[in-house]
């Protein structure tokens, strides 16, 4: 995903959660310069 970086931050705060049902187990992130 791209964007700015404190809307980036947001989701990937919801993705440790998942959505009510989920059950979230390992998140893994790569911060990449934008080309």
């Amino acid at each position: 995903m791209e964007g700015e970086e404190d809307k980036v931050k947001e989701l990937i705060g919801w993705c440790h959660q998942g959505p009510g049902s989920a059950v979230v187990e390992k998140i893994e992130i790569e911060w990449e310069k934008y080309r």
